[in-house]
This record gives C-alpha cells, structure tokens and sequence, in this order.
C-alpha cells in the first residue's frame, strides 16, 4: 500500500469469519503489518512495526461495497467495484481473478483511496495485492 507523502506499508492478514443467526459475525484475525519511514503533512516521523492478533465482531455495518465480477472466458474473470462509508467518502477498486486448475486461484488487485481517514496525515492511499490461493 503506497501513500503520496513517501509511505508505504506492508501488509499480511488471516482470517476467518463465521457468520452466526441473530449474533453477528465472528471473526478472529492475524495481521503483520510494517512500514517505511515517513514523515507526515504536519512533520512527524512515522514508523510502524506491528503484529496484531484479534477477534472482531460486528452486527452492524460502517462501509458497504459493491461490484461486478464478470467472466471474460473460462477460468479469468475482471472485476471492479466501489466502497462507500458512512461519512460518504467513495473509493474503487478493479482487478483480475485468474483460475487456471481447479486447486489454484490467482487474484490481482488495486483499491484507490480505501482508507479516506488516513487522507489529512498521509494522502491519498493506492493499494496493489496479489494473492495467490491453493486448495488441497
């Protein structure tokens, strides 16, 4: 994830969510996350270092996403879609899923501004994923 004041942050995360009727939805977490150095609009020095474990829950929604996943020929299909929060910031998202076996998914992905709040520190956030997913 790339921001326009020189920061860049490096993320991996695991999870499961386990959706349950009249409770909400369970979801325990992993994240590690690490940044470069950067310093902020207002001149702060910024460094982050982090490995995070968690269990979120949630019955109700602060940003809802829309999207298209349309299948150009068998086993690769592009993707685009939209998120919207609560204080009506919009971002976007397009990508490829590519299917070549039935045990192996790859997904490529870019998201444009999916985190408004961090806008007034570091700027506009652009964030390239790829992933790679393999089913025994």
């Amino acid at each position: 994830m790339c921001f326009q004041e020189d920061l860049t942050l490096q993320v991996a995360a695991e999870a499961l969510t386990w959706q349950t009727p009249g409770y909400g939805a369970f979801q325990p977490a992993l994240a590690q996350i690490r940044s470069s150095e950067a310093t902020t609009r207002q001149g702060l020095d910024f460094n982050f270092d982090m490995a995070l474990a968690q269990l979120q829950w949630a019955k109700r929604v602060h940003r809802f996403m829309v999207g298209v996943d349309h299948n150009i020929i068998k086993g690769l299909f592009f993707r685009t879609g939209m998120t919207l929060d609560i204080r009506g910031n919009a971002s976007w998202a397009c990508g490829l899923g590519i299917y070549p076996t039935d045990w192996l998914a790859i997904d490529i992905g870019y998201q444009n501004d999916m985190f408004p709040e961090l806008e007034t520190e570091f700027g506009c956030s652009r964030t390239f994923t790829i992933s790679v997913s393999l089913s025994l």
